[in-house]
């Protein structure tokens, strides 16, 4: 990934630990605004304003897995993915029960 001031580092180092969810840069407006308005991990936008993929490693996992949003452990494996608002809504409630 590179970030706002142009450094390439690997996502892992730049996120750190913690619950995260990380968004395709195509994911449509609905489903990053639900990610933004939820308090349980940190958001983490793929996009030309916040990190910038730049192998395309990123964006080639999102296209075989077929979603716009992953929820990432504190562990950095994936806990779940979302394609919906609704689907990663219910992804953060199963986390809370």
């Amino acid at each position: 990934l590179e970030d706002t001031l142009a450094r390439r580092r690997r996502m892992d180092d730049l996120c750190g630990r913690g619950w995260r969810i990380v968004l395709a840069p195509n994911c449509g407006p609905a489903l990053r605004t639900e990610a933004e308005a939820q308090t349980a991990a940190r958001v983490v936008p793929l996009d030309e304003t916040s990190l910038r993929e730049t192998d395309g490693v990123a964006d080639a996992w999102f296209q075989r897995h077929g979603c716009q949003a992953a929820i990432v452990r504190p562990d950095h494996y994936v806990y779940a993915t979302a394609t919906t608002p609704e689907q990663l809504r219910q992804h953060l409630q199963a986390l809370r029960h």
